[in-house]
């Protein structure tokens, strides 16, 4: 299993967008499998939790700035900006508008923790963001787009906070429990084994839901083509954002790079289930363009990071 996770894990940016492309081909013939995608995102959550623990959450909250910095770009500014361009793009076009900014309002990512781990950045930092933001986000997701939105669509805010408890919260909760009454031992044991069968789910999770939004990709016109170049814009705003805050605040590097990921990053899959289920599919358009960008940006940058650290190992040999 150690070996199909290493090659699971280096494939996995390509494979991302080659699942979309496959689930918009498909459409129909995986669609209708749209009812198992949050149980399997539900056990996609679970194996991505059990390497959490409390004691690192509680070492963490120690020094909680960098905490306050990844909340502030994830909860406000990616939010308000990403309310700003949509209605500069697409004026009068709500739905459009919609899924820009619940793009922008996703949890950040579980992978975040895996890029930050990549570049030296502070695994334990990363881990409590997940947590943290994971935990807010039946709360804030709904709130954040009734605020910005809420004048312009009708939205079953409870059915969606439930929902997001059901896929991330108990999962995540579950497995940090599992973490903390096994000691470490059972994610030491059973994490390599489980982590491909957590990139298949999310595969498997994209497929299904392109299958779903596949209607809107049947003719490649210049409103789709806006709508990837304005997620994209979003995307590397993320990283831009945090990247500022963490030089601003004059952080290490190992809480640079977590909090660089940790604000770029967002739960896309969460996205696109959250979108499918309680909006027009209109509204998943921009959520599902975001996989074809995320692991590319995040290879890019992490590229820029290694750049930036041999160009200071340079200058404090000289």
């Amino acid at each position: 299993m150690k070996i199909v996770h290493a090659i699971l894990n280096k494939a996995f940016p390509f494979l991302v967008p080659i699942g979309v492309i496959c689930g918009i081909i498909l459409g129909e013939r995986v669609s209708s499998y749209s009812f198992v995608v949050p149980w399997i995102f539900g056990i996609v959550t679970f194996i991505g939790s059990l390497k959490m623990s409390a004691r690192s959450f509680k070492n963490t909250m120690t020094n909680p700035l960098p905490i306050f910095l990844v909340m502030f770009v994830l909860r406000i500014l990616m939010p308000i900006w990403a309310m700003i361009v949509g209605n500069i793009t697409f004026r009068n076009d709500t739905y459009t508008i919609i899924g820009l900014i619940l793009f922008a309002v996703l949890p950040t990512g579980i992978n975040s923790a895996v890029w930050a781990a990549m570049y030296k950045g502070n695994i334990s930092l990363s881990l409590s963001i997940i947590l943290i933001d994971t935990l807010l986000a039946p709360f804030v997701m709904p709130y954040s787009l009734s605020l910005l939105v809420g004048a312009n669509i009708e939205m079953n805010a409870t059915g969606m906070m439930m929902g997001l408890i059901n896929m991330i919260v108990i999962p995540s909760l579950l497995g940090m429990a599992v973490n903390e009454f096994s000691k470490g031992e059972i994610p030491k044991v059973w994490g390599p084994k489980l982590a491909p069968i957590s990139q298949i789910g999310l595969i498997t999770v994209v497929i299904i839901n392109g299958g779903v939004i596949a209607p809107y990709f049947e003719t490649i016109d210049i409103k789709l083509i806006l709508i990837m170049a304005v997620v994209f814009l979003l995307a590397v705003s993320g990283y831009v954002f945090s990247w500022f805050l963490s030089k601003l605040s004059k952080m290490k590097r190992g809480e640079a790079v977590s909090i660089l990921y940790s604000g770029g990053m967002r739960n896309i899959s969460t996205g696109i289930v959250i979108a499918v289920s309680y909006f027009p599919s209109q509204a998943a358009v921009p959520v599902v363009t975001g996989i074809l960008f995320q692991q590319v940006v995040a290879a890019v940058v992490g590229g820029l990071l290694n750049k930036a650290s041999t160009k200071e190992e340079k200058s404090l040999s000289t």
